[in-house]
């Protein structure tokens, strides 16, 4: 990932990526490492489906640790409320 990711500025990864196996949750998890280790910003899309996490593990068991490493997250309220556990009826006070 340093390869890749050297002289980059910014790193995206989506929701679906790591739902996909748990190769491809680890994978992505050294690249949002690696990523602010170099000073890379991140951004992601958790718009997760959940009919792709089959391999065992759950979104709140994975995207929690990835978002510790992401700038910038783009997701609704319910997303918030279900995968992080922050309450709110609406995304104002999901976030707050």
């Amino acid at each position: 990932w340093e390869t890749v990711l050297r002289g980059a500025d910014w790193f995206h990864w989506a929701g679906i990526t790591p739902a996909l196996s748990a190769g491809a949750a680890e994978a992505c998890l050294e690249a949002v490492k690696t990523a602010r280790k170099l000073g890379v910003n991140v951004s992601a899309d958790i718009f997760y489906r959940s009919n792709l996490w089959r391999y065992g593990k759950t979104p709140q068991a994975v995207l929690p640790e990835l978002a510790r490493y992401t700038n910038l997250i783009v997701a609704s309220h319910e997303n918030i409320r279900t995968i992080f556990g922050l309450p709110g009826a609406t995304f104002e006070e999901a976030c707050t």
